[in-house]
């Protein structure tokens, strides 16, 4: 009787065992949350990565309407916090502005066009007989202040900016 029961305890671990290494690779299925099937050899899906925005480091000047006209490029009104000036193709463009140090500067939408400083490379198709500007060359975005004493105190800085295709 003896030999029996080491027998059988021995027989019952080696279906443990196998039973176990089975288990191991076989897939064991259950019902999802979805209600769809779920399978323990399937591999988890991949986390989705997020695209990272492209950011293009420019220079950033400031303007002021020194014109009196309040006008844009595109025909809509300078709105201080709103309005940039950058190449005539941006026009209807939001720009996500960013400080050196990735902070939010703000967001505006491209309304106006301007011509930067000389470049002293290429022809301007802005002002004729003059190089290619740096806003022109898209270097440079002009931010619309209100008044020239604001624009003083913006200075000229270096930003990193967003560009997206659509109004904002």
């Amino acid at each position: 009787m003896e030999k029996y029961k080491q027998y059988v305890y021995g027989l019952i671990i080696f279906l443990i065992i196998v039973f176990a290494a089975l288990s191991l690779t076989m897939p064991v299925t259950a019902q999802g949350l979805d209600g769809g099937e779920l399978t323990s050899v399937e591999s988890y899906p991949e986390p989705v990565q997020e695209e990272q925005p492209e950011l293009k480091k420019m220079e950033a000047t400031a303007y002021y309407d020194s014109y009196g006209h309040g006008y844009g490029a595109d025909g809509s009104k300078l709105i201080e916090g709103l309005t940039l000036a950058a190449r005539p193709c941006d026009l209807g463009k939001t720009f996500i502005v960013y400080d050196e140090d990735y902070r939010l500067i703000g967001i505006y939408e491209c309304r106006d066009t301007g011509y930067g400083q000389s470049t002293h490379y290429g022809q301007s198709r802005i002002l004729p007989g003059r190089s290619v500007g740096t806003i022109e060359a898209g270097q440079c975005i002009d931010i619309y202040f209100k008044t020239y004493a604001q624009c003083k105190a913006f200075g000229r800085q270096t930003v990193y900016v967003q560009i997206i295709d659509a109004e904002g």
